[in-house]
């Protein structure tokens, strides 16, 4: 049996504030693509979408996603909860990142006191994918 979670995923990314491309940081939530299934073996198979025009900090789903201490894995359990969507006791996903062409990325390479004062973001020229897989009770760091 194959049940969708892409809702426990779309509460859990957008639970969370980033900036605007203009700066505000208070107001904006990043729009995700967030498809997901959960199989019945446990594995969630998850496609996490940047979208053409929305802002995000940066191009890494480690880092949007964050599920590397226990803290952020609670979160998602609580999301899954709010949807009703029972999980089971670990974990596991095979995630695929695709960052389409047009998505907007925080500006690292400006100077810092340019950083703090603009917010500006730089559009993605091409279309990227990537595939890999996490586990819950990992203990590394995002790269």
């Amino acid at each position: 049996m194959v049940t969708d979670v892409s809702g426990v995923f779309q509460r859990y990314l957008t639970g969370r504030r980033s900036s605007t491309s203009s700066g505000n940081e208070q107001a904006a939530v990043p729009r995700y693509g967030a498809e997901a299934t959960l199989q019945s073996n446990g594995v969630i198979d998850l496609t996490l979408t940047f979208k053409s025009g929305q802002s995000y900090c940066c191009p890494d789903w480690k880092c949007h996603l964050w599920l590397f201490d226990g803290y952020r894995w609670g979160q998602l359990r609580r999301a899954a909860e709010a949807e009703r969507v029972a999980l089971p006791a670990l974990l596991s996903f095979r995630i695929t990142a695709i960052i389409e062409e047009g998505a907007l990325f925080y500006d690292t390479s400006q100077p810092e006191e340019e950083q703090l004062d603009g917010r500006r973001y730089t559009a993605t020229p091409n279309r990227f994918e990537e595939y890999d897989e996490v586990y819950e009770g990992d203990e590394g760091d995002p790269e």
